[in-house]
């Protein structure tokens, strides 16, 4: 097992990827977003990880090829990815964590043929770049992600409601945020999404020393995004407020009908993601 501190200190994001995806991917056969539709619409060719039950032995006699029934619904879906970029998203190996988790979604839609487009926001939406399957897709990923300043407060409505009407229905939209910010502003906003047919998932990530008791017990703690000083209390309240957020957090995703999950930094993203693929799949 690789040490997370340690591989985020790795320059070249193709090989920190490459690392913690390690006989990773062809053990997915296809990430759970799309349903199978009865609806038949094309084939497109095997690709390691795909479900074997797919394949059209008719067409394999025919060219000697194997090639994979498509459906409609699985043809027309987009993949979004959004990235938090606020202040809040700066503290310690949280950033370097979150670009890498992001650049692993984007990873997979890419290896799985997907069409893969993204955005970074704060209070706005900073950048954004319609889906593609381009072969240039994540390298071009890698550019904009070197280019990312961690700055300003977190608006997750104002930030994705302005750019809402871009989005297909039926897509998949990711977001990757420490959800510092209102909660009805993240509740909401991501309800909407999931309203107009969107399959919704949030990733919800804090930095392992956020929840650390030497810290919350020791220091003085100061908003990164409004520079105030947090009350430095008793432990027993800040751990109590923290929990009491988080939970408020994941309870809004179960009532809006999107998924949920909560990670933190010292906790190995592939490992995360494997969790996640398996539970979507039941």
């Amino acid at each position: 097992m690789y040490n997370i501190e340690e591989i985020l200190k790795i320059s070249d994001m193709y090989l920190r990827s490459k690392l913690l995806l390690r006989g990773y991917l062809a053990g997915i056969h296809r990430v759970p977003y799309k349903g199978i539709s009865a609806e038949f619409s094309q084939y497109r060719e095997y690709v390691q990880g795909d479900d074997f039950s797919r394949l059209d032995f008719k067409v394999f006699l025919r060219t000697e090829k194997f090639f994979i029934k498509e459906s409609e619904n699985e043809i027309n879906a987009d993949i979004y990815l959004f990235l938090d970029i606020s202040g809040s998203m700066s503290y310690n190996i949280k950033p370097e964590y979150s670009k890498t988790l992001f650049f692993l979604m984007a990873y997979i839609a890419f290896h799985q043929l997907d069409n893969c487009g993204y955005g970074f926001f704060s209070n706005k939406m900073h950048f954004f770049k319609k889906p593609t399957r381009k072969r240039t897709l994540l390298t071009k990923l890698i550019i904009d992600l070197n280019k990312i300043k961690f700055k300003g407060k977190t608006d997750i409505k104002n930030s994705i409601h302005y750019k809402a009407d871009k989005i297909k229905k039926n897509s998949i939209i990711i977001l990757i945020s420490d959800c510092a910010d209102d909660r009805k502003n993240i509740s909401l906003t991501l309800k909407s999404l999931k309203v107009r047919g969107c399959d919704v998932i949030l990733f919800h990530v804090n930095d392992f020393l956020e929840k650390d008791e030497n810290v919350l017990k020791n220091t003085r703690l100061k908003d990164i995004e409004t520079d105030n000083i947090v009350s430095s209390d008793n432990l027993n309240s800040r751990l109590s407020d923290f929990n009491a957020f988080t939970e408020s957090i994941k309870k809004d995703a179960l009532d809006g009908g999107y998924d949920y999950i909560h990670l933190f930094t010292n906790e190995q993203p592939n490992i995360a993601l494997e969790k996640f693929f398996k539970r979507r799949k039941q």
